[in-house]
């Protein structure tokens, strides 16, 4: 026995950050490289295969009606919502896309914004 090897529990709002060691295929049967980082989001039990290390669990933001995230893309990628962000862009995320969001591996979290609605006056 090299190690003993209990597994995470992934709770709502959270997602892992898995690193492979090797070349190796995810736990949704995706390919991935040697070094490569990804989220898991599934909620549930997760046990790493020996060429995957966990590094971190990431909590998520709670966005409100009156609470946006303002996003940088560290490198070209497609996000979770489908759009392709390329290296350099900002976004914002707000409520009316989600209540909740969890940064990805190519995101950068510029601010935290208070949203204020404006009248015509």
């Amino acid at each position: 026995m090299v190690e003993k090897v209990s597994a995470k529990i992934v709770l709502p709002n959270q997602a892992l950050v898995i690193k492979a060691n090797r070349d190796t295929t995810d736990a949704s049967g995706n390919a991935k490289k040697a070094g490569q980082r990804w989220l898991h989001r599934i909620e549930g039990q997760y046990i790493a295969s020996p060429d995957e290390e966990i590094q971190e669990v990431r909590k998520g933001t709670v966005l409100t009606d009156i609470k946006a995230l303002h996003l940088k893309a560290a490198k070209n990628f497609k996000d979770v919502y489908g759009t392709e962000r390329k290296a350099g862009d900002e976004w914002l995320i707000t409520q009316a896309m989600t209540d909740n969001h969890i940064l990805d591996i190519h995101e950068q979290k510029v601010q935290e914004l208070k949203i204020m609605a404006l009248n015509q006056n």
